[in-house]
C-alpha cells in the first residue's frame, strides 16, 4: 500500500483535527501487534495503532475485539500512564513513517506532563514507544541490541529515532534538481530512490501525471517543471482518498484498479479498507478452525460407516446358510459321508442348490454349522442396522452443520455455530473463568406490522419452532438445509408480500443460497412436529405448500442486534 510519509501526513493531520483535545477513556491490547484506544473528543471513537508488519497504521475502526483474559504489560505501561489523558495533537515529523501522539497528563501531584507516544511504522521494523521528554517508558517491541537491530530500544533510555535514510527532502531544491539532472533512468525510479518517505506506488503515480506514462525517463530539460510539479503534487496534496479492494489511496491512483469507493476522509477510507480486511481475516481464522474440526469428524462418521456397510455385505447370504441348514438336516440320508459337497433339491422355490461340505463332519454336523454361522450374521445385521441409522443421522447432521458454517458471513455468525458444535460435543466448552453470555437470539426482520425470525443454527431452530404459536407461519426449503424462519402472524392473514420476503430469506439462509428457483415449503407451526430422538434442527411437517423464489439477504429488513 502506498502508507508513506506523505499518506501518513494526510492521516495525521486528520487525527489531529479529529482528536485534538479528546480524553482517553478506555485502552486495549487485543493481541501482541495492536494497541486500541477508546477517546471522547466531542463524540467517542476508537483509535488502533498498530506494529503489525503488513498493516501497520494509525487510524479509526470501527471493530470491537476480544481482549485476552491477562492484559499485556505494555497495555498496562499505557493504562498506568494515558488513562484519562489529553490528546494535545498528532503530527508526522518531517517526511518520515513516523506519527506522534501527545498526551497532557497528570502526575501525583496534580501537575501537567506530557507523554509521547510515538508510533513508527517502518514494515517488519515498526513499533510503539512510549516516552516521558526523551526517557522511553516502554515499547511494545523492545530491542537489546541485537546484530541485525541497529539501535537499543529499552526502558529508562534515552530515545532514538530510526537511522535516517540517504534521501533528499523535497524541500531541498538545489539538492532536487541537481539528482533529477544527472539520474539516468525512469522518473519514478528517481523519486522511489532520491526523494525521502515515497513509496514506489506513489512515485509512478507521480510519474504518470506528470507526463502521462509511468515509464518516462528523466529528462535535464524539464527539471524545473517537474521539481515545480512534485513540490505541488507532495506539499499541496488535494486528497480524494479511496478504496479498490485490495489498498486503500489517499488521491485517486490513476494506475490502480478502476472499481473504486470514494471516501470523504482518508481515515474512513483506511478504516474501511482495514475493518474489512480484519473481518476477512478473523473469518477466514475462525471459520477455517470449525471446517477442520467438522472435516475431521466427517471423516470418521464416513470410516464409521464403511466399516458398517462392510459388515453388512459379509452378513447378507444369511438367509442362504440357514436355508443350506434347514435342506442338510432334512435330507441328511443323501449326503454322502467325507463329501466336499452335495446338490440338494430346494423345496423353497423348486430348484437344486449346490452346498458346499466339511468332509470331517458329518451332515448334521455340517447343518450346526451353517446354523451357527447364519445365527452370527442374524446378530451382526440386528445390531449394524440401528448403528448404519444412527451413524447416517451423525452424518447428515454434520453436513447440516457444515452447510450452516458455509453460510457464515461474520466472525458472530461462526460463533453460533461453534454454540451449536459446543452443544454436540464436538468442541470443547470455554476457558474456564470466562463471563457466560446470554443465549444468542434468532435473527429478526421486520416487514410492516410482521416480524419475521431466522434461526442461527440448529439450537436455535429448535427453541424458535417450538416457542412459535401454532398460527404463526413456518418455512424450510424443500430439499436442502436451512435455517427455520417463523413468520408472526398474530392471527392475521399473511400477505404475499411478506411470504415471498420471508421465503427469499429462507433460501438465502440454506444450503442452496447460491441457487435460483428455489423451492420453499411453508405451513402453518401447528403442522410441524420434532421426530423423538432426533437430532437438533430436524423437523416433520404436513399440510404445507411450495413456493419458488431467488435467494435474497434482505438486510435493509434486518433489526439490529
Amino acid at each position: 500500500m502506498p502508507q508513506d510519509a506523505f499518506t501518513m501526513r494526510i492521516a495525521a493531520d486528520e487525527l489531529d483535527a479529529l482528536l485534538r483535545n479528546g480524553r482517553v477513556n478506555r485502552i486495549s491490547q487485543p493481541n501482541a501487534d495492536e494497541v486500541i484506544m477508546d477517546i471522547y473528543a466531542g463524540g467517542n471513537f476508537r483509535i488502533v495503532v498498530s506494529a503489525n508488519a503488513r498493516t501497520a497504521r494509525v487510524c479509526t475502526t470501527g471493530l470491537e475485539k476480544q481482549n485476552p483474559k491477562t492484559a499485556p504489560g505494555f497495555c498496562m505501561l499505557l493504562r498506568k500512564h494515558l488513562s484519562g489523558a489529553v490528546i494535545k495533537s498528532v503530527k508526522n515529523p518531517g517526511f518520515e513513517r513516523i506519527t506522534l501522539i501527545e498526551f497532557e497528563v497528570k502526575n501525583d501531584f496534580r501537575e501537567s506532563e506530557t507523554r509521547t507516544l510515538v508510533c513508527e511504522l517502518m514494515g517488519k521494523y515498526s513499533n510503539v514507544i512510549l516516552l516521558s521528554g526523551d526517557k522511553i517508558l516502554g515499547t511494545l517491541r523492545p530491542s537489546f541490541g541485537d546484530i541485525n537491530v541497529p539501535r537499543v530500544l529499552m526502558t529508562g533510555m534515552a530515545y532514538t529515532p530510526p537511522p535516517k535514510q540517504d534521501k533528499v527532502e523535497i524541500t531541498e531544491k538545489t539538492r532536487v534538481l541537481g539528482g533529477f539532472c544527472s539520474f539516468d533512468g525512469k522518473i519514478a525510479d528517481f523519486v522511489s530512490r532520491t526523494i525521502k518517505g515515497v513509496s514506489d506506488k506513489t512515485a509512478k503515480e507521480a510519474a504518470y501525471a506528470f507526463s502521462g506514462d509511468a515509464e518516462a525517463k528523466t529528462d535535464a530539460a524539464k527539471a524545473e517543471e517537474f521539481y515545480a510539479f512534485l513540490s505541488d503534487f507532495l506539499l499541496k496534496p488535494r486528497p480524494k482518498p479511496c478504496t479498490d479492494g485490495s489498498d486503500f489511496y489517499a488521491f485517486d491512483y490513476k494506475l490502480t484498479g478502476t472499481q473504486k469507493s470514494f471516501f470523504p476522509s482518508l481515515l474512513e477510507a483506511e478504516q474501511a479498507f482495514f475493518d474489512t480486511a480484519d473481518t476477512e481475516r478473523e473469518m477466514r481464522a475462525a471459520s477455517g478452525a470449525l471446517a477442520e474440526k467438522l472435516k475431521k469428524h466427517i471423516k470418521k462418521l464416513n470410516k464409521k460407516l464403511q466399516i458398517i456397510n462392510e459388515k453388512l455385505v459379509s452378513a447378507q447370504d444369511a438367509e442362504t446358510n440357514r436355508i443350506k441348514g434347514e435342506l442338510l438336516t432334512a435330507f441328511q440320508y443323501a449326503v454322502q459321508p467325507a463329501a466336499k459337497s452335495c446338490v440338494l433339491d430346494n423345496y423353497y422355490d423348486g430348484t437344486k442348490i449346490e452346498i458346499a461340505l466339511d468332509p470331517d463332519l458329518s451332515a448334521i454336523k455340517n447343518a450346526q454349522a451353517y446354523f451357527k454361522k447364519y445365527s452370527k450374521q442374524k446378530k451382526t445385521v440386528q445390531a449394524a442396522l440401528p448403528q448404519k441409522a444412527e451413524t447416517e443421522a451423525e452424518l447428515a447432521y454434520a453436513d447440516d452443520l457444515a452447510a450452516e458454517l458455509e453460510s457464515c458471513k461474520n466472525v458472530k455468525d461462526c460463533e453460533f455455530v461453534a454454540e451449536e458444535m459446543r452443544a454436540a460435543g464436538l468442541l470443547k466448552g470455554g476457558a474456564s473463568g470466562k463471563k457466560k453470555e446470554a443465549p444468542s437470539r434468532p435473527k429478526t426482520f421486520v416487514l410492516g406490522d410482521f416480524y419475521i425470525k431466522v434461526g442461527r443454527n440448529n439450537i436455535q431452530n429448535d427453541a424458535l419452532t417450538a416457542g412459535a404459536r401454532r398460527e404463526d407461519l413456518w418455512l424450510h426449503t424443500k430439499g436442502f438445509h436451512s435455517a427455520h424462519v417463523i413468520v408472526e402472524t398474530e392471527g392475521r392473514a399473511v400477505p404475499d408480500s411478506v411470504l415471498l420476503a420471508a421465503a427469499e430469506i429462507c433460501a438465502y439462509h440454506s444450503k442452496a443460497k447460491s441457487g435460483d428457483k428455489v423451492p420453499v415449503d411453508y405451513c402453518l407451526k401447528k403442522f410441524v412436529k420434532k421426530p423423538p430422538k432426533s437430532k437438533p434442527g430436524a423437523a416433520i411437517y404436513t399440510d404445507f405448500k411450495t413456493v419458488l423464489v431467488t435467494p435474497s439477504a434482505h438486510d435493509e429488513l434486518s433489526v439490529k442486534q
